[in-house]
C-alpha cells in the first residue's frame, strides 16, 4: 500500500470539503471531512507499518488502530486526537443517513479539525523515515 496515494486523496476530499462548506453544501462537507481524515489515517498507518489484514481498509480498523497504536502505543500523536475519527464518523452518518441536516457551526468547527489532523499527519509523514 502506497502512504502517498492515500493522503492525496486526504487532501484532495479536503479541497473539496472546503468547496462544499463555501457553498453552504454543510452535508457534503461533512461527508468529504470524513473521508478526508480517514485517507490522512490510513496514509500515517500505513507509512508506520500498521496495515489492515485485507486489502479493504475498513472504517472501525483505521479508528481503533490510530488511537490504539498511533496515539496510545507508539504515542506518535497527542491524546487530543483520539476522538477526531469518531467525532467526525458520527457528524458524517447524520449528514448521510438522517432527516436532520448539518449545521454550519457543526461543519465549521469539523472543518478546522480537519485541517489540523491532516496537516498534522502530513507534517508527520514528511518527517518520517
Amino acid at each position: 500500500m502506497d502512504h502517498q496515494a492515500w493522503i492525496s486523496k486526504a487532501i484532495e476530499n479536503l479541497a473539496a470539503a472546503q468547496l462544499c462548506f463555501d457553498h453552504g453544501y454543510f452535508n457534503a462537507c461533512a461527508n468529504r471531512l470524513y473521508y478526508a481524515m480517514f485517507h490522512a489515517a490510513v496514509a500515517t498507518l500505513v507509512k508506520n507499518g500498521i496495515l489492515p489484514p485485507s486489502d479493504e481498509v475498513g472504517h472501525y480498523w483505521v479508528q481503533n488502530n490510530f488511537s490504539g497504536q498511533l496515539i496510545h502505543r507508539r504515542k506518535i500523536f497527542s491524546g487530543k486526537f483520539k476522538s477526531y475519527l469518531s467525532d467526525i464518523y458520527w457528524v458524517r452518518v447524520r449528514a448521510d443517513y438522517k432527516t436532520g441536516f448539518v449545521s454550519k457551526k457543526v461543519a465549521s468547527q469539523e472543518l478546522k479539525k480537519a485541517n489540523e489532523f491532516i496537516n498534522l499527519i502530513n507534517s508527520e509523514l514528511s518527517h518520517a523515515t
